[in-house]
């Protein structure tokens, strides 16, 4: 995923990244690479992975809303869902983690 991400922010243009599929991508690294730390044992090369893969998605993340500010197709970014649902997945994650962490203090 992560090799996917960085010859495409090298190789292909930022008109044929898809927004949504890019938003999926950062919020799915960023549960596994949280959970790879928190797991015991730690998986380490588990949330590297994750880790990087969100940095290369995010550059991409990055380079579509240039682009698509760039040809004022602004209504697709101010009315995107990606960031609707990163902020969702986002708090989530956070209520995941308490909840996590409430079990473990009682088990």
């Amino acid at each position: 995923m992560t090799g996917a991400a960085i010859y495409d922010a090298s190789f292909a243009g930022p008109e044929v990244i898809s927004m949504n599929m890019t938003g999926v991508m950062i919020v799915y690294s960023s549960l596994f690479a949280r959970w790879g730390c928190i797991v015991t044992p730690q998986n380490l090369l588990l949330a590297s992975c994750h880790a990087s893969n969100v940095l290369a998605q995010s550059n991409q993340m990055r380079r579509a809303v240039e682009y698509k500010l760039a040809n004022g197709e602004t209504e697709q970014v101010s009315g995107c869902e990606v960031f609707e649902s990163a902020r969702l997945a986002s708090y989530l994650c956070f209520v995941r983690t308490r909840v996590c962490a409430l079990f473990t203090r009682y088990l």
